[in-house]
């Protein structure tokens, strides 16, 4: 093992953490090591176990908690019904001065009765058995993150006793939505993956009420329909997703929905969503994922103006299929519009228009369908641009503006030539050909070197000399004046 290679060829070396995992089904080799170097990993700062699937026997058990500087144990798809009586009472598990996060995924222990888990504990992971009886568990008061994924919990009453007051962290998958209160100082909520529909999401909104001090919610992929049913979003929330939840505009909303003021991170991936015009996003936002969706017009949105705050914005796998008009957001740096049917890019799309200043740096027009390109301005900002996958064929006219890019993607389009047009000093430090289809076939005739030196000799009188000539010119080239 490289470990012990390690250990021997460095014996001064005592890091400060120490990780070790192991998912070949046997503990052995972890036990090896521990046992190997004890003295030396007994100086160690902290040290984590992450096993998975692995057999583990009470006296396994035992000796890794005989580590004092044990910090966390990870165990996945490990049954410990064979350990569970060995941890009733146990000395060594309650008063360990270390253990502050334990995660028990698939555990397969249902019954908690006499189990202490050590003080110190900060985080606790019991996920993954859905036989689990949680009236049996006790959880210590220093936790402040609980994940109970799958972990049979039928109501929010079954918890109001067990989840320590001052909780900042809950991830839930709930059976029903019943009770009337949350921890107080919850920060994070996860009710990822259940199947809260409008009826529970109502009642949470309407009666029970979110966590008044939540920054971060997520509730996705879930049967939300009805945006409506998260109007009383707390107003302190920073992150919300809603990801794959079946959203339906209601023609007759009067006015547009409205987010938390404060909300910096919206993710609505795969909500069904074709139309932006029911919606009012908050200027906060700093990041917005809209993939997979069905927007066809993305002007229908008539506010991007106003997101000031906007850095990254996602509009993968839509169906838009054209740019024409869409003014975007004053300091976006990203934007993602893969995947969507696009067909041409010009002037008409603002961005390439200099009577526009923007900022973005990364534009990702990778899988969409362009086939024409007449872009005579890029903003100076725009560093990086993915053209892959396209229907760019035959003859390509390289247009002078991209000599102001970075990078330049063209990789996997059908391109037989380019051909250049004199203009400014290029920039590029990248331009990535590969599987097109330049010189295809001359390379094995006569003509082959030939032909390679001179698309070598007209690429370097126009965008400099390349770092290495390659016999396989639809690949990546990299520029001398710049590094990928």
């Amino acid at each position: 093992m490289e470990i012990f290679r390690f250990m021997d060829d460095f014996p001064e070396i005592v890091p400060k953490r120490l990780l070790l995992v192991s998912g070949a089904s046997s503990f052995q080799g972890i036990k090896e090591v521990l046992e190997m170097y004890r003295d030396r990993i007994n100086r160690v700062d902290e040290i984590e176990v992450t096993l998975e699937r692995c057999e583990l026997t009470l006296a396994d058990f035992q000796f890794l908690i005989s580590f004092a500087n044990l910090r966390k144990v990870h165990f996945s798809g490990m049954s410990l019904k064979m350990v569970r009586r060995g941890l009733i009472h146990n000395t060594a598990l309650m008063e360990h001065p270390k253990l502050n996060e334990i995660v028990f995924l698939g555990h397969e222990i249902n019954d908690w009765s006499g189990i202490q888990l050590p003080s110190v504990l900060n985080s606790l992971d019991l996920s993954w058995n859905n036989s689990t009886d949680i009236s049996t568990l006790i959880i210590p008061t220093n936790v402040n993150d609980v994940y109970f994924n799958k972990s049979n919990i039928h109501n929010l009453e079954i918890l109001s006793n067990k989840i320590p007051s001052n909780l900042t962290t809950l991830m839930l998958t709930i059976k029903s939505i019943t009770g009337n209160t949350w921890p107080v100082d919850l920060d994070i909520l996860l009710l990822n993956d259940n199947k809260l529909d409008d009826r529970a999401l109502k009642l949470i909104n309407d009666f029970i009420g979110w966590p008044a001090r939540l920054t971060n919610l997520g509730i996705s992929n879930n049967e939300l329909t009805k945006i409506e049913n998260l109007s009383n979003l707390p107003r302190w929330l920073e992150i919300l997703n809603i990801s794959m939840n079946p959203l339906v505009c209601d023609d007759n909303q009067q006015t547009p929905f409205e987010f938390p003021h404060g909300l910096t991170n919206l993710n609505m991936t795969e909500c069904k969503t074709s139309d932006l015009h029911f919606l009012q996003f908050p200027t906060s936002l700093k990041n917005l994922t809209l993939a997979g969706n069905r927007i066809v017009d993305i002007s229908s949105y008539g506010h991007w103006q106003k997101l000031v705050n906007l850095d990254t914005l996602e509009l993968f796998h839509n169906l838009i299929d054209h740019l024409d008009g869409w003014i975007i957001p004053p300091n976006l740096t990203k934007l993602d519009l893969q995947v969507n049917p696009i067909t041409e890019l010009n002037s008409k799309f603002p961005l390439f228009n200099d009577n526009y200043q923007f900022k973005l740096s990364d534009l990702n027009l990778a899988r969409c369908r362009i086939t024409k390109i007449e872009v005579d301005h890029i903003p100076a900002s725009l560093k990086r641009l993915n053209l892959s996958m396209n229907r760019l064929n035959s003859k390509f006219e390289f247009p002078p503006s991209f000599k102001q890019l970075s990078h330049l993607d063209l990789s996997e389009n059908e391109i037989t030539s380019i051909v250049f047009k004199n203009g400014e000093q290029s920039q590029l430090q990248s331009l990535d050909l590969g599987k097109n289809s330049i010189l295809r076939g001359v390379a094995s005739s006569g003509l082959g070197i030939v032909g390679i030196n001179q698309f070598y000799d007209d690429l370097e009188l126009h965008l400099g000399k390349v770092k290495k000539r390659k016999f396989n010119i639809n690949s990546l080239h990299v520029f001398e004046r710049g590094r990928l």
